[in-house]
């Protein structure tokens, strides 16, 4: 964001670093799964829930489209990144993880089927994009009684907050519905 407003190169430089450390080169990049997310030293190595975690990396990948036209990020550096969310996604659908926080009711469920839709609209498979909408209207009936109100959200402490964070999850899913 520095770089698009300030249009000064070091900002697209120093998050491209960043990026290619993280993403893409193989040497230090994060795996593309969540397997060690939420753990739990000594009990667990990692738990389904930690999924959850990703949802801020979807709005790195809005950011990522506006660095697309700096001088710094390459279109190999985007193909990579592009090739690392769908391997990401593919763990998502497949992996006991990704099925388990697909089913849940609440806002992980939410986030899970918006992290899908996000990301695979990034990479360009639509046709998982157009399932998580599917999915998304499922869990609008599933989560959302007649008065508006979310019981599995108010059941929580803070259920002001986890009822604002799945609505913006849903949100993202409409944005996301809106490009296919």
């Amino acid at each position: 964001m520095a770089w698009f407003y300030s249009k000064n190169e070091k900002y697209a430089k120093k998050a491209t670093d960043l990026l290619r450390v993280w993403f893409i080169n193989k040497d230090t990049r994060m795996n593309p799964n969540f397997e060690f997310a939420s753990a739990l030293p000594g009990v667990y190595d990692g738990m389904p829930i930690g999924i959850i975690f990703g949802t801020t990396l979807i709005e790195m990948v809005d950011h990522v489209k506006l660095l697309t036209l700096s001088g710094s990020w390459r279109k190999e550096d985007n193909e990579a990144l592009k090739r690392w969310f769908a391997d990401y996604v593919n763990w998502l659908m497949k992996s006991e993880f990704g099925i388990k926080e697909r089913a849940a009711k609440n806002n992980h469920g939410t986030w899970y089927a918006a992290q899908v839709a996000s990301f695979s609209l990034y990479t360009g498979e639509t046709a998982y994009t157009k399932k998580m909408i599917e999915l998304a209207k499922q869990q609008i009936e599933e989560q959302i009684t007649s008065d508006g109100s979310m019981p599995h959200e108010l059941k929580r402490d803070w259920a002001f907050s986890y009822t604002v964070y799945n609505m913006r999850a849903f949100t993202t899913l409409a944005l996301c519905a809106g490009h296919v």
